[in-house]
């Protein structure tokens, strides 16, 4: 069975994120669609892992549980207010 390396890994999701298709960057790759797929369901899994760890839900006695407060919500000073974010927009 052949294994593709980091590199032609790195080429297929840098091309997958340009916007190509999965049969174009089968095409231009030279890789199945079978294995560009698999390589996606795999890339996501690990993408969903990171994200609940970084921004998601943290591991307590109690189970998991979302953060207190999401990233919109802190003011640039660093303290907390009662008021909801505003708009800047």
């Amino acid at each position: 069975m052949n294994r593709l390396d980091n590199k032609e890994r790195a080429n297929i999701l840098r091309i997958i994120c340009e916007g190509m298709g999965i049969n174009a960057t089968c095409r231009v790759t030279g890789a199945s669609k079978n294995t560009v797929l698999k390589l996606l369901a795999d890339v996501g899994k690990e993408g969903e892992a990171n994200f609940d760890l970084i921004f998601g839900k943290k591991k307590t006695n109690g189970g998991w549980v979302p953060p207190p407060l999401s990233l919109n919500e802190y003011p640039d000073n660093g303290e907390i207010s009662d008021e909801p974010p505003r708009n800047e927009w």
